[in-house]
């Protein structure tokens, strides 16, 4: 499960985000016969009795040896799913961060791949986008890790009986009023659904893996990334390497439309997905977009006390206390 994605430290120290769902708390139990994870439990507070289940979850994950941190968001809107995702991985990555993780496991299975993929074909997501969600990703310096990825749901559920490990349902999961909760209902009705997508998805991630490798030949060739972080391009740039230059000068979570870099080729001076690019000499150069604080600041209106990050997360503090910290992704 694990030796694909190392490696690891000699004492598999990592942490792993539960949830308290059967999902994470399988993850987590078969982390506890692999390594020593820590397990990361994030309360959104967006529905009664979200600190009860955390605490239960984490007096579970307890009794198979798996320590855990609770964290508690603030000021986050019901019904706002993206910037609820947003913050819980701000805040997951805080959390390791602290505590010294360089490895973050996250408990997507078979079934949320194939959400994922029909979800992102359905909004026209690129050949990249119907790839699916990757087993191995990077965000602020913490490896995100899906071991689970190739394996159906019912599976964790039967371990977690068999172990006698418990766990909890969210009922907003089968909600049909919601994409995910609709595409769980369809899939019941007709088991060939998920399957489907999970082929396509195979197919798409093999192409991914081809054109990965073209682009990272072609921006070693053309592009040099200079102490300050932004990029010297000397020659032209096909579309999908100048999206994969964008999305890496951004540091956003997700790269940018195949159309918006459609529209940005031939390269020419234009500000998008948070980069402005601009002429340097005979060829181009590609940096971050000033940040909100940077563009105040410059503007001569900065005002330290103003808030600029509404949703706050709460973190456990080395003494015990609870340290208040802005959400950097707002």
């Amino acid at each position: 499960m694990m030796r694909p994605l190392g490696p690891f430290a000699a004492d598999r120290r990592v942490a792993v985000a539960v949830s308290g769902g059967a999902d994470s708390m399988a993850l987590a139990w078969l982390l506890a016969q692999w390594g020593s994870p820590h397990a990361i439990l994030v309360d959104h507070g967006l529905r009664p009795g979200s600190d009860v289940e955390v605490m239960e979850a984490a007096d579970r994950l307890s009794v198979f040896g798996v320590p855990a941190t609770i964290v508690t968001l603030r000021d986050l809107r019901p019904g706002a799913a993206a910037a609820a995702r947003a913050a819980r991985y701000d805040a997951l990555t805080a959390i390791c961060a602290r505590l010294g993780h360089v490895e973050l496991c996250l408990g997507h299975h078979a079934r949320d791949q194939a959400e994922t993929v029909l979800m992102r074909r359905d909004r026209g997501s690129g050949p990249a986008g119907l790839a699916g969600m990757s087993a191995l990703t990077v965000r602020r310096g913490v490896r995100l890790l899906r071991p689970l990825l190739a394996v159906d749901p019912a599976r964790l559920r039967t371990m977690l009986q068999i172990a006698g490990v418990g766990w909890f349902d969210d009922p907003g999961n089968d909600d049909p009023a919601t994409v995910r909760g609709g595409m769980r209902q369809a899939f019941r009705r007709d088991p060939s659904v998920p399957i489907a997508a999970l082929d396509s998805q195979a197919m798409a991630a093999l192409a991914r893996r081809v054109v990965d490798r073209a682009v990272a030949q072609e921006l070693a060739a053309t592009v040099t990334i200079s102490p300050s972080g932004a990029a010297e391009v000397n020659g032209i740039l096909s579309e999908p390497a100048l999206s994969a230059l964008i999305w890496t000068v951004s540091g956003r979570p997700f790269p940018p439309s195949p159309a918006l870099v459609a529209r940005a080729t031939p390269m020419r001076a234009q500000t998008l997905h948070g980069v402005q690019i601009a002429r340097a000499g005979t060829g181009w150069r590609v940096m971050r977009e000033p940040s909100v604080t940077e563009r105040r600041f410059y503007a001569g209106h900065f005002q330290p006390g103003r808030p600029i990050c509404p949703t706050e997360f709460v973190l456990p503090g080395h003494d015990g206390d609870a340290d208040c910290v802005p959400a950097p992704h707002v």
